[in-house]
């Protein structure tokens, strides 16, 4: 995560490129992890969903069981995996751009570079608040395609159904819930990634 931007930066984008769009090596980098993840976290969400999903109490194993012997027990694990593409590409750039963008607008604000726990934890809620309004209709997609009882359209198709249908609130039930999950997590990650910068800068820095 702290090697990507400078990665970006340094080796792939050009100066006027950078000097024009200055958080697009946060973008750049939550395309690398997201599109990584989706190849390891796929598989485990599809049995994860489909497990809770289950209109009665029922074992992993029973999965397996019924998969077994067919040629498509890798579509199954992956089943879902647009929809997942698209939800873990939109929380990583959400989250690295709106983290990147806060902390310099307090930055500049306050005129120094070092931010204190109260601006951390404010920035943390920003950035938490954005990711659960970017993230929830995504999430909401994906599981209907990953439960017991799969949706079978496509991803665009459940967007535009359920807008029909239920209307966009539709995609937010439970946003509380969310919005804490997403805040706590946000608010340790804005944290920690902000001392590691300012660490992978210094040593940078010493190095060159």
């Amino acid at each position: 995560m702290l090697f990507f931007p400078s990665f970006y930066r340094d080796h792939i984008l050009t100066d006027r490129i950078y000097q024009n769009y200055p958080h697009l090596p946060k973008i750049l980098t939550g395309l690398s992890i997201a599109n990584f993840e989706i190849l390891v976290i796929s598989p485990f969400e599809r049995l994860k969903v489909w497990l809770m999903t289950s209109p009665k109490r029922i074992s992993l194993f029973k999965f397996f069981r019924e998969h077994i012997n067919s040629r498509d027990i890798t579509r199954e694990l992956y089943r879902g995996t647009s929809a997942v593409f698209y939800r873990q590409n939109v929380s990583w750039i959400t989250f690295l751009y709106t983290d990147g963008l806060t902390k310099a607008k307090f930055r500049e604000y306050k005129q120094t570079q070092d931010l204190t726990y109260i601006d951390l934890f404010m920035a943390g809620m920003i950035v938490g608040l954005i990711n659960t309004g970017a993230v929830m209709p995504f999430d909401y997609v994906k599981t209907q395609k990953q439960k017991f009882f799969q949706n079978n359209q496509s991803t665009i198709d459940i967007f535009i159904t359920t807008l029909k249908q239920d209307g966009i609130t539709r995609f937010y039930i439970g946003w509380k819930i969310y919005l804490i999950q997403y805040a706590i997590v946000a608010i340790l990650n804005v944290n920690v990634l902000d001392k590691l910068e300012r660490k992978f800068q210094n040593y940078s820095v010493r190095k060159s």
